[in-house]
């Protein structure tokens, strides 16, 4: 299934109106050589896990960085090595999630769009976020939004002409002078840290006519500003997707990216970014910007992590070799089907892993379950994943040894909707103890017994330094216990292990090394020994912020 739609629409209607920063760390050498000692040592002996830091409505009133820090501990405890935090740039809107980006370089320092903060916070709070992360072998991922622009200082004659919103290569006009809200001067600013402003030549087309007050796809007609021929091919060429569109034919736009992707890595202490609208941005850019951060920063290690929505792991490859496997990519295929098997469009869970990313390319897949943009409101809630389904889906992607998983915020401390009603996450405790799971148990040989329509399991053996061993057994069926015996190596015949979750009873290792394990209709169950010294963490994760 071809995704052509994106999370970006749901910020059009608020976003399109014409009324719409070196403060470093003495030591932060010492910072970023001490989380290079810790990310080492966390590599050769602990399964990594992302959060996602954030969900779409999260409350905002500048305090989210601190609410973040507030909680380093807990989420060091579950396993959690990286944070991928919201957009910290100042944006056009003070209450918006960030996407609708004013300034780059402005990260709750400067006087600007009527507030110091953003709406997660200050800078100086950010920075704090990093340090106390770091100490706890925590690191900062950015969500790198560097498609579009907002909220210009003011609008400025361009000469442009219409696009077929279905076909952006077609003109659906003459060539007219329009007033576009493409005037970025930054005042509030004065040229720290970066002197560039930015007017027609910078964008490749808006949506707004401030003189006809006509919303439309605006091809602005300038030097350097070509739609990028190495994007997605959806709509003829979808360089253009929303607001002002950021022209990177241009040198200086590419020079002043560039720049700041290097210097808000050595700011914060990032150990990468997230790419948003990666299939609307030249590929050829992307790699170069790539290519200059971690040459800058002389941190090759750097993550990116590529938004790409489609279900088509071929379409996700061809982007990925584009930037010559830079990337990682979020597995939007894999999601697909996890809503799929929850609504009961699919049901044979024994495929489940077949056709997507992780099965593709798992060395360079990040898999999730849910995220901001499939959350309840917003523009792909229609792949959200129903609650039943979570619990399975999380073991998918937490207990076997492929692909880097990342966690959704509403999932483990819960969501807001637009109204501002809190609907607590039910399923968190399970998830957090499948998290925790993952941090003591699941390493070593992985065996797979996904080999039935209604009931697949795998079982992990262990290793020198996590010799516990992990048996995991789901079911779709509609009714009653299901069974699947595995085999778990013969070095536990003997062993007593017992459900991580409760209530199942204990089962003995045989000394072939299997034994039958059980999990209840429209569940998940895991065992591990019982009396694995681990287990008392299990069952405590509290949702409170």
């Amino acid at each position: 299934m071809l995704l052509t739609t994106t999370a970006w629409f749901s910020l059009l209607p608020c976003l399109t109106s014409a009324a719409l920063h070196e403060h470093r760390l003495k030591h932060a050498q010492v910072h970023h050589d001490h989380k290079r000692e810790i990310t080492t040592r966390q590599s050769a002996s602990t399964n990594g896990l992302m959060i996602q830091g954030f969900e779409w409505y999260v409350v905002k009133d500048s305090q989210h960085w601190n609410r973040l820090n507030g909680q380093l501990e807990k989420l060091a405890g579950i396993g959690i090595d990286r944070i991928w935090i919201p957009p910290a740039t100042k944006a056009n809107a003070y209450n918006s999630t960030g996407y609708d980006v004013y300034d780059l370089w402005d990260l709750g320092e400067f006087g600007q769009k009527g507030h110091v903060a953003t709406s997660y916070g200050t800078k100086e709070e950010l920075v704090a976020l990093s340090d106390n992360a770091t100490a706890l072998g925590i690191t900062l991922l950015a969500d790198g939004v560097i498609n579009q622009r907002s909220g210009a200082d003011k609008a400025t004659p361009c000469s442009a002409h219409k696009v077929n919103p279905t076909n952006r290569l077609e003109s659906i006009s003459s060539s007219q002078t329009i007033s576009a809200w493409v005037d970025f001067t930054f005042p509030g600013r004065g040229g720290k840290y970066s002197n560039k402003t930015w007017t027609c030549d910078d964008f490749t087309g808006v949506d707004y006519d401030d003189t006809t007050k006509e919303s439309a796809i605006w091809k602005i007609e300038a030097d350097d500003n070509d739609f990028a021929t190495d994007v997605s091919t959806e709509n003829g060429n979808y360089d253009y997707l929303t607001l002002a569109d950021v022209a990177y034919h241009n040198p200086s736009v590419q020079e002043d990216v560039k720049a700041w992707g290097s210097w808000v890595v050595e700011q914060l202490g990032l150990s990468g970014f997230r790419l948003d609208a990666a299939k609307h941005i030249s590929r050829a850019f992307l790699l170069d910007w790539i290519t200059s951060i971690k040459a800058q920063t002389g941190k090759s290690d750097l993550l990116f992590v590529a938004e790409y929505l489609t279900g088509d792991p071929a379409v996700v490859q061809s982007f990925a070799d584009g930037l010559n496997n830079t990337v990682s990519v979020f597995d939007t295929p894999l999601q697909t089907k996890f809503h799929e098997f929850s609504t009961g469009d699919q049901m044979n869970l024994a495929t489940v892993f077949d056709y997507t990313w992780l099965s593709t390319r798992p060395d360079q897949a990040v898999t999730y379950v849910m995220n901001h943009d499939t959350q309840v409101g917003q523009a792909l809630e229609s792949l959200n994943v129903q609650g039943w389904f979570l619990p399975l889906a999380y073991a998918l992607i937490l207990l076997r040894e492929a692909g880097y998983p990342c966690l959704f915020y509403g999932d483990m401390y819960g969501t807001y909707n637009d109204n501002g009603a809190f609907t607590a996450p039910p399923y968190a405790k399970m998830i957090a103890d499948l998290a925790l799971a993952r941090k003591y148990f699941a390493y070593g040989t992985q065996t797979d017994y996904l080999d039935s329509t209604n009931v697949v399991g795998w079982t992990r053996q262990g290793d020198s330094d996590h010799p516990e061993g992990l048996a995991v057994i789901m079911s779709n069926a509609q009714g009653g216990d299901q069974t699947k015996t595995m085999n778990v190596g013969t070095q536990h015949a003997g062993e007593t292990w017992s459900s991580l979750f409760g209530g199942t009873g204990a089962v003995t290792i045989s000394d072939d090394g299997t034994a039958e394990f059980i999990a209840g209709a429209g569940t998940v169950n895991m065992y591990t020994r019982a009396d694995a010294s681990q287990r008392s963490g299990f069952g405590s994760w509290d949702v409170s912020l």
